[in-house]
């Protein structure tokens, strides 16, 4: 028998207060919102992606220019495992690891002519026993035909004009790429920075793109609310976002367009570049470890449902994996396929449990790929999954509303009632202390009554409350006649404010209280009947929701309604 049943009760929704929740976090897509990342110069790449995992920045937007408003900082930063340099270069890739005689690359921007010096304002303080290093590299036909590496060392508080030397060039190159670190690349030293504004060739028309860092680009991402996607890692890489807002929508605005293009996952070995992307709907900690994120449930959840589109590439199997998680942290794993589909097909997916158990957080990861579950195991380029209305079944929802019956009223011979409170359930347990089906109650005074049921092969609790009067007329007791009285209670169900109106009273003072299903008064006020009708309110803003009831006493008056907060 749960002692706790009443308790809890009074915090769980009877299922008339609770239909048509929304289960899964933001199941219907329609809440979204932009994640910043960092800032990079345009033209330019830096080293904030491999920093930003680590939680610092190693290249950033100053305000502390030389001129116009910008100047770009780079400065080496301490991580957990060691020490990350700053450094930017224009438009490309460095291809090699270290750094040797020649520095390979991919992209740069384009030149048309050899220019003898690189000039610049420059503001920095290398660590003791580093080097800050510039390089300067010109390419013709994509091969290398020449490379400039110059040594930046030692401290300027105050921006200076420096200009470097280029080596001669045999032709004419047609690209060029320019890269800045704060540390030497093969043994960086930790507190170094270099701040680097107004870049110029000197004796070439060429420009160097963005020379000036007044411009930068955000580097973000959007992505709907309590959903983590690998939208993150491709903002990392550059790369197109798997998961994206979509107003093919099948109700409201919008819905979820999941698209697997490349992107980069973690591995044991650092990342990995493969095809495909996930998503996954979670509250609290979205960190991924071995454990998928979840959100939290209070009730066992019988069915995954919603609805979907599905245009596989080649021969790709878009589903989702799901994972219950119980009370005693045992889980328990389900799933199901989506097969190809034009239009929006209504799904269900049902939850395999063992009965008895509480299942307390669910974990999905809906994928395009069945490969995606193995971390690497590629899918296809272009299938698309759309996704919307996502929600979980909860059985709760599926009784019919939950009332005490009175079986046998009190009468001037028998001043008791017999309650039942239904057939079919696992547990009961009236405020009495009985734990039968049906129990007698004495009326010879005014009673208030309540029970909470539970049902084992669900997991649904529901609770009611009655006030029994005796009869008029017996044992002296007299009741008012409250025909010519009206009471109206509104609005019911309520989020909080409750009118309380009376008409045709005998003028006197009255008693309104709101007690919860434990007999405890949350709410009580006086107030006094100056004429015939009179409005009240009160407020229950502050309680949880659930099930009380409401008293009113007075003059020829006790008047008792449940109120449900909502």
């Amino acid at each position: 028998m749960k002692s706790k049943l009443l308790t809890l009760a009074i915090l769980e929704l009877a299922f008339f207060v609770s239909a048509f929740a929304q289960y899964v976090p933001n199941g219907g897509f329609e809440s979204w919102e932009t994640r910043y990342m960092w800032d990079d110069p345009e033209s330019w790449n830096t080293g904030n992606a491999e920093a930003f995992i680590n939680g610092v920045t190693t290249a950033e937007r100053t305000p502390d220019s030389y001129s116009g408003n910008y100047a770009m900082r780079l400065q080496t930063a301490t991580v957990y495992d060691g020490i990350l340099f700053g450094y930017c270069f224009t438009n490309g890739m460095i291809t090699d690891e270290g750094v040797g005689d020649t520095l390979h690359f991919e992209g740069g921007f384009p030149i048309s002519a050899s220019p003898d010096w690189i000039y610049g304002y420059f503001k920095y303080n290398i660590a003791a026993n580093d080097t800050g290093l510039m390089l300067v590299s010109f390419k013709s036909g994509g091969e290398i035909i020449s490379q400039n590496m110059i040594p930046i060392f030692g401290s300027s508080p105050e921006y200076t004009k420096l200009g470097f030397p280029l080596e001669a060039i045999a032709g004419t190159p047609d690209t060029a790429m320019i890269a800045f670190a704060c540390s030497n690349p093969s043994d960086p030293m930790p507190g170094g920075w270099l701040q680097i504004d107004s870049l110029w060739f000197g004796n070439v028309p060429d420009v160097i793109p963005n020379a000036d860092f007044e411009d930068w680009n955000e580097i973000s991402y959007l992505e709907p609310q309590n959903w983590v996607t690998t939208n993150f890692f491709n903002a990392l890489a550059g790369f197109e976002m798997t998961m994206t807002q979509s107003d093919d929508a099948h109700t409201g605005s919008y819905a979820l367009r999941l698209e697997s293009v490349p992107t980069i996952l973690p591995s044991g070995e650092g990342f990995m570049e493969t095809i495909g992307g996930f998503g996954i709907p979670f509250t609290g900690n979205p960190a991924i470890s071995e454990d998928i994120p979840t959100f939290q449930v209070s009730f066992n959840p019988t069915a995954l449902v919603g609805y979907y589109k599905f245009e596989p590439a080649v021969d790709d199997t878009a589903l989702v994996f799901i994972q219950l998680r119980d009370s005693e942290e045992n889980t328990y794993e389900t799933g199901g396929f989506f097969f190809p589909a034009e239009d929006y097909q209504w799904f269900s997916i049902p939850m395999l449990y063992p009965p008895g158990v509480e299942i307390t957080e669910v974990g999905m990861i809906f994928t395009t790929n069945l490969g995606m579950l193995d971390m690497g195991n590629e899918g296809d380029l272009g299938s698309v999954l759309m996704l919307d209305d996502l929600d979980l079944v909860n059985p709760c929802e599926q009784f019919p509303p939950y009332e005490i019956t009175i079986v046998t009223e009190p009468t001037c011979d028998e001043m008791t009632a017999t309650l039942d409170a239904g057939e079919g359930w696992e547990e009961i347990e009236w405020s009495t202390e009985e734990t039968t089906r049906e129990i007698e109650v004495s009326v010879e005074e005014t009673v208030t009554i309540t029970v909470a049921v539970y049902d084992l092969q669900t997991g649904c609790e529901f609770s009611d409350i009655i006030v029994l009067e005796p009869p008029a007329g017996c044992l002296g007791i007299e009741q008012s006649d409250l025909k010519t009285m009206q009471v109206d209670v509104y609005p019911n169900p309520s989020g909080g404010m409750v009118t309380v109106e009376l008409s045709h009273a005998v003028p006197g003072k009255y008693l309104a209280e709101v007690m919860d299903i434990t007999g405890k008064i949350i709410v009580s006020r006086e107030f006094v009947m100056s004429d015939t009708h009179k409005k009240i309110s009160l407020d229950l803003r502050n309680s949880t929701e659930g099930l009380y009831l409401l008293r009113v006493t007075g003059e020829e008056i006790n008047y008792s309604q449940r109120l449900i907060k909502k």
